[in-house]
């Protein structure tokens, strides 16, 4: 009599732990687009024959390098955290950074040093951001990249990413060109 019990209790409790964990994974994501910070990331150009890849745009921002002391540059590789602030523009820069997880978590993300250049007693810091990639539904994508390149390419155009940050991770919401968020310049024909 035990057993009959026994097995159809471990299975609703297999069944709810193969519900729970991706159900969590969605709420925490969405916590962080919900109570984090928001910031605009500026996009810079890149590389014009860098391949679209798939379903998704490749994104390059201002904010990704940071000069300072050579003597305290951390090495390629290195998990650093990064604390965001605003210029007098409105778009992220890169406030400080420290190679230990700070207690309060802030404005603060996660991120990998990718290279570094030495310039006299300062060395250029580049960093690998989380949200480099921007998703999109596979039909948009061609258009999706057209306006971007066009985008970075004008004059005056500018562009930005919307990612907001809550203790210690960052989301990607949305792509702007020119004021205009790139979802809603694809439902245009």
């Amino acid at each position: 009599m035990l057993n009959k019990l026994l097995i159809p209790g471990i299975f609703l409790l297999l069944v709810a732990a193969q519900w729970a964990i991706p159900l969590d994974m969605i709420r925490s994501s969405n916590l962080i687009l919900t109570e984090g910070k928001s910031f605009r990331f500026k996009c810079a150009p890149i590389d014009p024959n860098d391949p679209f890849r798939g379903k998704y745009i490749t994104l390059n921002f201002e904010a990704q390098q940071y000069l300072m002391d050579s003597a305290l540059a951390p090495q390629p590789g290195e998990t650093v955290w990064l604390r965001m602030t605003t210029d007098s523009a409105g778009y992220a820069k890169i406030a400080s950074l420290t190679e230990n997880k700070p207690e309060n978590l802030g404005d603060y993300m996660e991120t990998e040093v990718s290279t570094y250049f030495m310039e006299g007693d300062s060395t250029l810091v580049f960093f690998t951001f989380p949200f480099e990639r921007f998703y999109l539904e596979e039909t948009k994508a061609p258009k999706a990249e057209a306006l971007y390149q066009e985008n970075l390419q004008g004059q005056n155009a500018t562009s930005y990413a919307l990612i907001y940050l809550l203790n210690g991770e960052a989301r990607i919401q949305e792509v702007y060109l020119d004021g205009k968020p790139l979802s809603e310049l694809l439902k245009n024909p």
